[in-house]
């Protein structure tokens, strides 16, 4: 565990930018972007609302509490992370919270477009590359 001088030292440390918004994500395709917390609160709220039946007012404060812890656990990180990792971390988040039907929905989500990603057929153009 990190004392509070270390957690200071490492927020600190070349974080400013980060906190203003120069983190930055691995794609699949390994494309570097910028990190975006509303692309996080955007997938939670469909999940709730959209699919679990939650009212948008009980939902929004979740989905922007989990996005806000997601992305100061990234703050600390020193390099692009992966799409892998930030959705890992929004299942542990929603679990934390104990929003275990949440978690279950955005698992099975997440499950349900590696499938789609795994059965989609590759272009012509790639085959032949």
């Amino acid at each position: 565990m990190l004392t509070a001088e270390a957690r200071v030292e490492l927020l600190s440390e070349g974080s400013e930018e980060r906190r203003n918004g120069s983190l930055t994500v691995t794609k699949r395709n390994s494309d570097v972007v910028p990190f975006d917390v509303h692309r996080i609160e955007k997938a939670m709220l469909a999940c709730m609302v959209d699919d679990l039946s939650y009212e948008l007012d009980k939902a929004e404060p979740i989905a922007k509490s989990v996005a806000k812890q997601v992305h100061n656990l990234l703050c600390f990180e020193k390099q692009p992370v992966s799409v892998e990792v930030i959705q890992n971390l929004v299942e542990a988040q929603l679990m934390a919270y104990g929003y275990y039907d949440v978690a279950k929905q955005y698992i099975l989500f997440r499950d349900e477009k590696r499938r789609l990603r795994e059965s989609a057929e590759i272009p012509d153009e790639v085959v032949e590359a």
